[in-house]
């Protein structure tokens, strides 16, 4: 039996650049920063600038650095990235509409064939991929219910 699997769902995407929930983070830090009122007021020694430091810090985190787990901060997380070698080719044949066959599997993932072989099979066993035959040429293909 196969099971469904989403790549789309599982894949974390980064906001666009310019939406809302950016453009709002952006001007509340800055609000924030020329506003008079603090948490802890400016007139207190070296501990009236800790806040604002800390709004420049994720400012620069969130906007500057994308890369960087700052903004996480901001947005909720969907899970953990999948950057598994299984990932790779359930992202490769979801790119053949969900039809690969093995030297498809090696060009579009850069493994060797011996890894894509083990993964494969490793697919079929988790009931993820079944194995056929092109009803055109009867080469074999793995067959994806992405």
């Amino acid at each position: 039996m196969i099971h469904p699997y989403n790549v789309e769902q599982d894949s974390l995407q980064d906001p666009s650049p310019l939406s809302w929930q950016r453009i709002l983070v952006f001007i509340a830090g800055v609000v924030y920063l020329l506003s008079p009122l603090d948490l802890v007021p400016d007139f207190i020694p070296l501990l009236g600038w800790v806040d604002d430091v800390v709004v420049v810090y994720l400012l620069v985190q969130y906007y500057l650095l994308p890369g960087m787990q700052g903004k996480s901060l901001f947005r909720a997380s969907s899970g953990p990235k999948f950057n598994s070698p299984m990932h790779s080719l359930l992202s490769a044949a979801a790119s053949q509409g969900g039809v690969i066959s093995k030297a498809r599997a090696v060009a579009l993932t850069g493994f060797s064939p011996e890894e894509i072989q083990l993964l494969l099979q490793d697919a079929i066993q988790q009931g993820l991929a079944e194995i056929g035959n092109d009803p055109e040429t009867g080469a074999i293909r793995y067959y994806f219910d992405l």
